[in-house]
């Protein structure tokens, strides 16, 4: 049995936490219009707020892996011409790969690292180039 990987995209996580901080925005100009019984609204936005830290914690990892995954894929000795050799990926969209990072080479799917170093960055088969 396989395992199901998925790949976030950074830009996907920018979007959920704009959208939050607009939430919490909203929220807090209503709690500031209304100043009767908050205590709902409260716990809304202390929730909203708690979301929004989460996020800013994984876009910082994220951002620590993706410089990873660029330095791998520079010092890769699987990487040619800026595709990877050693993967071959039959469903490109499932992993999050996106599309125009997919390269066709002897009949399989590989992806271009220079476009999408994200695969790089806990890749198992690297190995550094010897030259």
């Amino acid at each position: 049995m396989y395992s199901s990987v998925s790949l976030v995209s950074a830009s996907e996580l920018e979007s959920e936490l704009s959208a939050l901080k607009e939430q919490i925005k909203a929220l807090k100009e209503v709690m500031e219009r209304q100043q009767g019984d908050l205590s709902g609204s409260k716990a809304t936005l202390e929730k909203l707020e708690s979301m929004v830290l989460q996020l800013e914690r994984e876009l910082s990892w994220r951002a620590v892996a993706k410089s990873q995954g660029l330095w791998k894929s520079r010092r890769c000795k699987h990487v040619n011409s800026g595709i990877c050799g050693a993967w071959h990926v039959s469903e490109p969209e499932k992993l999050g790969v996106p599309q125009d990072a997919v390269e066709i080479t002897d009949g399989a799917k590989r992806v271009s690292v220079i476009k999408f170093p994200d695969l790089c960055i806990a890749c198992p088969l690297y190995e550094p180039r010897r030259e």
